[in-house]
């Protein structure tokens, strides 16, 4: 996953992934089956947070996805929609198991995000 993005339903995809299978047609969730009611999608910050700590805990280096991609939030949301709202609880639940189970640099670190 470079480019990890929420869909309304809460699953997280790979941009260029989703964008294709939408792209073919398919009008239902790869993981749920549930019918998608919009094709919004919202960056989400905290698997690709994961997704970074996991490949520098095994010596990966970090590419960065391309730039016409990462910063285009505003064209790839609808403000408030559904899938913004999964993106924020998942977030909201990531930042709170750092602040509540997290060394001391990582509390600090969530502490920050909040």
């Amino acid at each position: 996953m470079i480019d990890q993005m929420t869909m309304a339903t809460g699953q997280t995809y790979d941009r260029a992934s989703i964008r294709r299978w939408v792209k073919n047609g398919c009008r239902m969730c790869p993981v749920t089956s549930k019918k998608l009611r919009s094709a919004d999608v919202v960056p989400n910050v905290t698997v690709r947070g994961i997704i970074e700590q996991v490949l520098r805990s095994n010596g990966i280096s970090l590419h960065e996805p391309s730039s016409k991609h990462w910063c285009a939030v505003d064209k790839t949301a609808t403000p408030f929609g559904t899938a913004a709202a999964c993106g924020v609880r998942l977030t909201v639940a990531f930042l709170v198991s750092k602040l509540c189970r997290g060394m001391p640099e990582e509390q600090k670190k969530a502490t920050y995000e909040a």
